[in-house]
């Protein structure tokens, strides 16, 4: 398909090599005249972390029945609830589904924080509240029961799973200041990508680390080059494995996914006779058609969860025949004609009656190509919308389809070094000019929280500060650029400063973006598959914690931390206080390891683009022998050598520290029953 990934390349990484060959050129008369490299101090945001203190794990109430409305997803809350209390050692309780009470018959829950051991029942129900969002729900007691009163079945199951994240995170169950309280999402859009769903474990191609390819289409393993198409085995299990990302992204707080796809789902049957793009006969048509048969039951269970489905798209998308169709009819890629766009208005259009539980069509247009694509597939991407005038033509006609369909559009703004509206994505000016006046209900507009890619040593995105357009925020939890979660990072500080920063400034921000496992290569780093495969439970701490900040940005990090070291180490309080303590160090380890401070504190511009804060890095292991590159960091950092080495030799003791931390637990303490990753012996090898 159009093949997007949530990733920088080729294009950024295309300005760093242009910038390290002229820079090659230039070394002889100088490197400043050469690339009018200027720069200036960047406003870094200052990261302060620390290790929450030690806590002896709360008592789990005793439960022996959880009763929870007869609706597949507090069914499914309700059996988590259960599993956390079986997981800390207490007897697993019954999950039943009750019809709901009349609600009149049903009395609020008392505000009072009831005494754990006398619980007995766990009671879910929906229970409305005027004016209340459908995820809002109270915690509270009736007698023996612990109560769970949601304003809908949406709130209901969000208090299920808030309860079973507390027992299996050894906290409070249900503290006095909770007691009776409304809660409410701060946050109402909560997305992820689609994790790891339909990514082979191949540990040669990793080990490699040659594949640089950038396709994160699911569907790939499952495709057939002739009919029936998709291969049914395969289907099945990138089906068991979207179910399992999905049901542990609702459990961690998330209410949306993005899945790439589009044109490989459309038929333009909307289009002239319906022959006028595919003619008869065109596989294609067959093609599409059975990818919608084997996949919209597949995706579509994400609906079932309450979840809302993205698809997501590079523009401008195109197959052989559909770019023949606009040679003849408009007279090639003409991307400011609304002729053109009419055809994927069409197409749009096609999409969500085909694929009804599809809610919104998220839209990049400042990466695309070959490299993209999917290995076998005429589908690919081309940039083309690259000026102000051709991003509104889209824009307008995209949200024209969606709005008459009651659906949205999410438009990024990733834009870095393309055509005339290539730094939309860090330009405030910018962004008015090509984004202002298009006032839509359904346009969503997502941005990285960084001023550039996701690295360390950036300012916070000033674009997210104003603007009268939806915002979402993007966060990547699987660092690319520091490891690709191999490296302990915990980011959950930095996240929350930045979310605080762009919620005081600007109202309109409404959700978030978090990548699981994607960013960059597919293959690079060692391997690691979201919830399956190698140490992903190191990255999934900034996946959970992006979830409990975009629910409350006023949460505690540091809780947060020691809550995941809890559920997924050590029940051991000494043992989830030393890894609270080697996380806390995990970030200046990080940032004074894999960057040379006196450059990456800086603001640099050369041949009128941003080289990145790290540029003697590339990927994730390969330090740059280009003397030119060197020479230009060298000259940032006006002179403070030892102080860059410093740096390193801090970062060094840094991270022994935290191994020693982590070593000098009682291997005992740790929990067995997941794989051997978990273990301490694992942290001290890396």
């Amino acid at each position: 398909m159009i093949h997007v990934t949530p990733a920088r390349r080729p294009y950024p990484l295309l300005a760093a090599a242009i910038v390290l060959l002229v820079l090659g050129a230039g070394v002889a008369w100088g490197v400043d005249d050469a690339l009018g490299l200027s720069h200036a101090p960047a406003a870094v945001p200052r990261e302060d972390a620390a290790a929450a203190p030690r806590r002896v794990a709360a008592p789990a109430p005793p439960l022996a029945s959880v009763v929870v409305p007869d609706e597949a997803r507090t069914r499914k809350a309700g059996a988590a609830v259960a599993d956390a209390l079986a997981a800390r050692g207490l007897p697993r309780p019954a999950v039943t589904p009750a019809a709901p009470a009349p609600p009149e018959t049903t009395t609020p829950a008392s505000p009072t924080a009831p005494d754990p051991s006398a619980l007995t029942t766990l009671r879910a129900a929906v229970l409305a509240a005027p004016g209340a969002a459908p995820e809002s729900y109270r915690l509270g007691a009736r007698g023996t029961e612990l109560a769970v009163d949601g304003t809908d079945v949406a709130g209901a199951a969000a208090g299920l799973y808030r309860l079973a994240d507390r027992i299996r995170s050894g906290a409070e169950v249900l503290p006095a200041a909770d007691a009776g309280r409304l809660v409410t999402p701060r946050l109402g859009l909560r997305l992820t990508d689609a994790g790891s769903v339909g990514r082979e474990p191949d540990p040669a191609a990793f080990a490699a680390g040659d594949d640089y390819r950038l396709n994160t289409d699911v569907v790939g393993p499952a495709l057939l080059p002739r009919a029936p198409w998709v291969d049914a085995d395969a289907m099945a299990r990138v089906g068991a494995q979207f179910r399992q990302f999905v049901d542990h992204s609702v459990a961690q707080g998330y209410n949306a996914v993005v899945v790439p796809g589009f044109l490989e789902y459309v038929t333009f049957a909307k289009v002239g006779d319906g022959h006028a793009v595919y003619p008869p006969g065109d596989t294609h048509v067959d093609r599409a058609r059975a990818m919608v048969a084997a996949f919209g039951p597949v995706f579509g269970y994400a609906e079932q969860m309450g979840v809302k489905v993205f698809l997501l798209t590079d523009m401008l998308a195109v197959s052989p025949p559909l770019e023949a169709y606009l040679t003849r009819t408009v007279g090639g890629l003409n991307v400011a004609d609304p002729r053109l766009w009419a055809v994927y208005q069409a197409g749009l259009a096609e999409l969500f009656e085909s694929m009804p539980f599809v809610d919104g069509l998220m839209v990049r247009v400042g990466e695309g190509g070959e490299v993209y694509a999917q290995d076998g597939w005429d589908y690919s991407s081309k940039l083309a919308v690259t000026t102000e005038a051709s991003v509104r033509a889209m824009l307008r006609a995209l949200l024209d389809t969606a709005g008459k369909a009651g659906r949205e559009v999410i438009f990024r703004t990733w834009t870095v070094g393309v055509g005339a509206v290539g730094d939309l994505h860090t330009n405030p000016e910018s962004y008015a000019r090509v984004l202002g006046g298009i006032d839509d209900p359904h346009l969503i507009v997502s941005t990285k929280y960084t001023l550039g890619d996701f690295y360390s040593h950036l300012p916070l995105n000033t674009t997210l500060l104003a603007g009268a357009h939806r915002r979402i925020v993007e966060f990547q939890a699987r660092r690319e650029f520091e490891g690709f979660g191999s490296l302990p990072n915990d980011l959950g500080p930095l996240h929350r400063q930045a979310l605080r920063a762009f919620l005081a400034a600007n109202p309109r921000v409404e959700g978030v973006w978090n990548w699981t496992q994607d960013g960059g290569p597919l293959r690079a780093g060692p391997m690691s598959l979201y919830l399956r495969t190698g140490f992903w439970q190191l990255y999934d701490l900034n996946t959970y914690a992006v979830a409990r900040l975009a629910w409350d940005p006023d949460t505690d990090p540091a809780q947060v931390t020691a809550d995941w070291a809890y559920r997924t180490f050590s029940a051991d309080p000494d043992t989830v206080a030393a890894i609270g303590q080697a996380m806390a160090l995990s970030r200046p380890a990080v940032t004074r390891g894999l960057y040379i401070g006196p450059y990456a504190d800086r603001s640099v511009r050369a041949l009128g683009l941003e080289p990145p804060p790290m540029m003697w890095i590339f990927e994730w292991d390969i330090p740059t022998g280009d003397s030119a590159a060197l020479d230009s960091i060298y000259a940032v950092t006006g002179g403070r050598v030892e102080e860059a080495i410093d740096e390193g030799g801090q970062a060094v003791a840094l991270a022994r520290r935290m191994r020693d931390l982590v070593a000098a637990t009682d291997p005992a303490t740790w929990r067995t029953r997941r794989s051997a990753s978990t273990s301490p012996a694992r942290w001290t090898t890396r």
